[in-house]
């Protein structure tokens, strides 16, 4: 199993079990399992996981369209709406889970 999964080193000799870590590596440790957690990415066996993870996304999706709605709403001539649905009589498509995409192509086009 991966190191990052687990950052322990056991070495068996002739007096036992000796168990070898680094602080950096149960940071890095820490660091992929929350991230695991939040990117939908860890297979939950748990139904209260799965609803801890399912809520972090949902945080992190509303995080995101306020963030969204604000870039837009700084435009002067633009009326802006969250979470729209439906333009007149057409459905705006879901284009999925992607905050950290959306979200990097909103600094780079940022107003100055």
């Amino acid at each position: 199993m991966s190191y990052m999964r687990r950052p322990f080193l056991l070495s068996i000799g002739r007096d036992g079990t000796d168990v070898t870590w680094g602080m950096r590596h149960i940071k890095a440790a820490q660091r992929f399992l929350a991230d695991q957690c939040t990117s939908g990415k860890l297979q939950a066996k748990t139904q209260a996981m799965r609803s801890f993870m399912n809520q972090r996304r949902d945080e992190q999706g509303e995080k995101f369209n306020r963030e969204v709605f604000t870039f837009f709403e700084s435009f002067q001539r633009l009326a802006v709406k969250s979470q729209v649905k439906k333009v007149g009589s057409l459905r705006v498509p879901r284009i999925g889970h992607r905050p950290e995409f959306a979200s990097s192509l909103l600094a780079e086009q940022s107003p100055a």
